[in-house]
Parts: C-alpha cells; sequence; structure tokens
C-alpha cells in the first residue's frame, strides 16, 4: 500500500519521514481502518485535535503545542494519519508484548500518548467546555 502524493510531501515537510508501506497484502488490509482505529483510540485517551492555522477557532489555537497539530503535524487527508500512528509507535520502540495481545486502540493511545504526553490534561477542560455547548 502507498500513501498517497500529498501526504508524502506532508510528512517530508515535517521532517523527512519515509513513506510508510505496508510488507504485505494482509497488512495493507490491517491499515485500511487503522485511521479510524487511531481517532477512537486518541478520543477514549482524552485526546482533541489542535491545529495552527489562522482560520482556526481559539480553542483549536490554544492546544496547538501540546496536542496533535491538523495544520502542521497531519497529513491533509484523514486516510493517511495512520502514518502518524506508525511513527509514533515506531519512536516507542515498537509493540511490546502486551501491545501485542492487545487491542489495536491500545497500542495507539500508548505510543500517541508518548508523543504528545501533556495534550490529554490540557484538553480536559475543552472537552467539559464542549459537553456543556452540546448539552444546551
Amino acid at each position: 500500500m502507498s500513501a498517497h502524493p500529498l501526504a508524502i510531501r506532508h510528512f517530508r515537510a515535517l521532517g523527512g519521514f519515509k513513506e510508510i508501506q505496508a510488507d504485505s497484502p494482509s497488512q495493507a488490509a490491517v491499515w485500511a481502518s487503522c485511521t479510524r482505529i487511531m481517532l477512537e483510540g486518541m478520543d477514549n485517551a482524552g485526546f482533541l485535535l489542535a491545529s495552527s492555522s489562522d482560520e482556526a477557532d481559539a480553542d483549536a489555537k490554544a492546544l496547538a503545542s501540546v496536542c496533535p497539530d491538523m495544520y502542521k503535524e497531519l497529513p491533509v487527508l484523514p486516510d493517511y494519519w495512520y502514518g502518524v500512528a506508525v511513527d509514533a509507535i515506531e519512536k516507542t520502540g515498537g509493540p511490546s508484548f502486551i501491545d501485542r495481545v492487545a487491542p489495536a486502540g491500545w497500542l495507539i493511545g500508548r505510543a500517541i500518548k508518548a508523543r504528545w504526553p501533556r495534550c490529554v490534561d490540557a484538553a480536559r477542560p475543552y472537552i467539559v467546555k464542549a459537553r456543556k455547548d452540546t448539552q444546551r
């Protein structure tokens, strides 16, 4: 499975990440659902996506230094966000024994927490605020 050219350019602009490719067709099939699993894992861990874009709202900008920045750190197309999870997993030394038998969301949550360690605490007040806004 080859990443989309926009995703490749985005990764390279962030520091020259190599193109991430699956080693087998079965791995490619698993990776096809990785973005959904990544977002669920991040949500379950208490993460929010931030943005340093000029068009972003104040809350998204406030979190941009400690949470995943959609404007600078994530590929343009969400279908390729799995590359961020794979990179974070590789930087933590790869899956541990427990990660190999636990659900994929566990591994992704662990790696993403290592990549953005302050995000969960910083995002908590914004999550509470968003829940209050939706209950009105």
